[in-house]
């Protein structure tokens, strides 16, 4: 199972990759021929279920506040493209899902000056925050219009949250700034001085897969 989970990854990521090459491939073609694509009442549904999943990105400042309450979710995989063409993964817990549809929650995330407020409406977004590695300068460097996918173990199976990149924001390390806890409470990267990433992805669509177990 782990090896179809492999090659099922694979080909994914050599489809994004294939965009740079010819702008008649889709950005969010899967392995898959049949695909399983979540729509309708269904898609509502899983969106309240995701916007439930993930975490608040709260700074170590929000976090070490009184009334904080951490709402911290499950971890996923984030996908993107390497420079020499092979698939990237990275196993994030600093996401977000924002259900933009008609009684989704507005969302709010800060980093030092930058704020991002959900639009509630249009496609859902998903914002995502990493520290500076392989996997966060690919989609940097990809830049905006990209495309990445998100993979969720959900109950009933495993999802495939295709997105395109919309907004970036790089948090340069400062160490006044991290000191004043204006940094993610999940960055990791203060003994290296990395930068903070933070992706704004709007959501393509959500394929289901009953065969693959994470």
């Amino acid at each position: 199972m782990k090896k179809l989970l492999s090659i099922v990854l694979v080909l994914m990521l050599l489809s994004l990759s294939a965009v740079s090459l010819a702008e008649t491939v889709d950005a969010y073609t899967s392995a898959s021929l049949t695909k399983s694509y979540v729509e309708g009442d269904a898609a509502a549904a899983l969106a309240q279920i995701l916007e439930n999943s993930g975490s608040d990105i709260a700074t170590a400042a929000q976090a070490a506040a009184p009334d904080y309450v951490r709402e911290y979710g499950k971890h996923v995989l984030i996908m993107s493209v390497n420079p020499d063409g092979c698939p990237g993964m990275s196993t994030i817990g600093y996401w977000r899902y924002c259900n933009n549809r008609a009684g989704g929650r507005a969302v709010t995330i800060t980093a030092g000056d930058w704020q991002f407020n959900s639009r509630g409406e249009g496609a859902d977004q998903l914002v995502a925050q990493l520290t500076e590695g392989q996997n966060a300068l690919n989609l940097y460097n990809a830049g905006i219009g990209a495309g990445s996918t998100v993979v969720i173990s959900l109950d009933d199976g495993v999802y495939m949250i295709h997105l395109r990149v919309a907004d970036i924001f790089v948090q340069k390390f400062d160490a006044a700034a991290y000191e004043a806890g204006e940094f993610a409470k999940g960055y990791s990267g203060a003994d290296r001085q990395a930068s903070s990433f933070y992706f704004v992805f709007d959501v393509l669509s959500i394929e289901k897969s009953n065969q693959i177990m994470l």
